[in-house]
């Protein structure tokens, strides 16, 4: 049904390409005065090590296979701050999803809605059943997407020194 993005875990010879992906969705933000990733996060450490533990997902351009267009990070980890959220969903098995990304060339064309449904049923294939992210409140777009995506608000968190608080959501796959 979804298969039709070439969808496969990062390995470090696709480093350049993530980091340019990554590169160019902080300029994108900055062109449109949203501060939510810089040149500090995510950096080449944390995509390293994202890779290293095969928790980095991307997606290639189908015309052009070297490009990277899309990445997600798909793990179990949790910040402490998740701690304090009102989740709705406790019992089962939980993934997280983080450092989103679609290409700016690529946006707006359905990608990343194809992207995580790719992604949410490879959670349920390796056993998950709940999923949860968080996104910066100031992030609209990217808000009214996860929504659309079914992902429901259970609360809000400060996980670093921006002025505003990042919005967690969960949904049961």
């Amino acid at each position: 049904m979804h298969n039709d993005l070439n969808v496969k875990q990062a390995k470090m010879e696709d480093m350049e390409h993530v980091f340019s992906l990554y590169s160019d969705c902080i300029r994108q933000m900055e062109s449109e005065k949203l501060i939510q990733w810089d040149d500090t996060y995510p950096d080449r450490q944390l995509l390293t090590s994202d890779m290293e533990a095969g928790s980095l997902y991307i997606v290639r351009d189908p015309d052009n296979d070297r490009k990277v267009i899309g990445a997600v990070v798909m793990d179990k980890f949790q910040h402490p701050e998740y701690q304090n959220v009102k989740w709705k969903h406790t019992k089962g098995k939980i993934i997280v999803f983080h450092r989103i990304a679609v290409h700016p060339d690529a946006q707006g064309k359905g990608l990343a809605r194809r992207f995580l449904d790719m992604m949410d049923e490879k959670a349920k294939k390796l056993g998950f059943n709940i999923a949860r992210l968080d996104t910066y409140s100031a992030n609209k777009r990217v808000i009214k997407f996860i929504e659309a995506h079914g992902f429901k608000k259970a609360g809000k968190v400060s996980l670093d020194e921006r002025q505003e608080p990042y919005f967690c959501y969960e949904k049961k796959l």
